[in-house]
C-alpha cells in the first residue's frame, strides 16, 4: 500500500524546471515564426481596406465632378487660399465631398490612421489635414505636369526633350497614399521617410517594409487614378512628385 501511495505521489507531481523551460523555448519559437506571417497578412487587410477608402473617395469625387463642370475636388478655396501640403483641403470642399453621404474616414489610409484625427480635423478655419495627396488644382510645390484639374486626356511638354505625351485617364493619379520623404532620393538613411519633419509633428510614411527602426523605405501605396480605378504601386515604379520638401511619392 505504501509502495502504491509513492507512485500516486510521483505521478501527481508537477514540470521540472526544465520541461517548463523547453516549453518555453518551443513557444517563444513558434511564436517568432508566427509573428511575421501576422504582421504580413495585418498590412495586407490595411492595404485592402484602404483599396476600398480609395474606390469611395473615386466615386465622391466623381460625383463631384458632374456638379462642377467635370472639375475635381480642388485644393484651393475661393479666397485663392492654399495650405502648406498636399493633404490640406478646403473646408467647404471636404464639406462638399462628405455632402454625397460618405464620412471622413474615407480621407483617411487605415495605415496612416494617425492622421485621423480631431485636431487635424480641425487645423484650421479654412483647412482640414487629410490622410491622402491630392494632385488637384492648388495642391502646393507640385509641378504642373503632375495636377489634374479636371476628369479628361492631359497633354505635357517634357521639360528636358521638349517632347510632348498625353495622360490618359487611366494613366492618371489625383489622390495617393502620403508616401513622403524629408530628402529628394530614394535612400532610406537617417528616417529619410520614416522621420519626416515638418507639419504639426513628425510623419513616417505608411506601409512602410521591414527592417531597421528608423531606415526604412515604403513598400508602396495606394493610388487612385481619373477614372476612378484604383490599384497598389510599389515603390520602385513610384516618383517623386513635388518641388519642395517634404517630398511627396506615387
Amino acid at each position: 500500500m505504501k509502495t502504491q501511495t509513492n507512485w500516486i505521489s510521483r505521478n501527481r507531481s508537477g514540470f521540472t524546471l526544465i520541461e517548463l523551460l523547453v516549453v518555453i523555448a518551443i513557444i517563444g519559437i513558434l511564436a517568432s515564426m508566427l509573428l511575421p506571417a501576422l504582421s504580413k497578412a495585418k498590412e495586407k487587410a490595411k492595404r485592402t481596406k484602404g483599396l476600398s477608402s480609395l474606390r469611395q473617395l473615386g466615386i465622391a469625387s466623381h460625383m463631384y465632378a458632374d456638379d462642377n463642370n467635370n472639375h475635381l475636388p480642388p485644393m484651393v478655396n475661393h479666397q485663392n487660399q492654399v495650405g502648406n501640403w498636399s493633404w490640406d483641403m478646403p473646408q467647404t470642399v471636404v464639406s462638399n465631398l462628405l455632402g454625397y453621404g460618405f464620412d471622413r474616414n474615407i480621407l483617411y489610409c487605415p495605415s496612416f490612421a494617425k492622421q485621423n484625427n480631431d485636431t487635424l480635423w480641425n487645423f484650421t478655419s479654412q483647412f482640414k489635414v487629410l490622410g491622402y495627396a491630392f494632385a488637384t488644382k492648388g495642391s502646393p510645390g507640385l509641378a504642373q505636369s503632375n495636377i489634374f484639374e479636371r476628369i479628361q486626356l492631359k497633354t505635357v511638354t517634357d521639360n528636358r526633350s521638349g517632347a510632348t505625351y498625353t495622360i490618359g485617364i487611366s494613366e492618371g493619379i489625383f489622390v495617393a497614399d502620403a508616401t513622403l520623404s524629408n530628402r529628394n532620393d530614394r535612400e532610406g538613411h537617417g528616417g529619410n521617410f520614416s522621420k519626416v519633419d515638418g507639419g504639426w509633428k513628425g510623419h513616417s510614411s505608411p506601409h512602410l517594409a521591414g527592417g531597421g527602426a528608423q531606415d526604412r523605405l515604403p513598400a508602396g501605396g495606394n493610388a487612385l487614378y481619373l477614372d476612378a480605378h484604383v490599384a497598389w504601386k510599389p515603390f520602385s515604379q513610384m516618383q517623386q512628385r513635388r518641388t519642395r520638401g517634404p517630398f511627396f511619392w506615387w
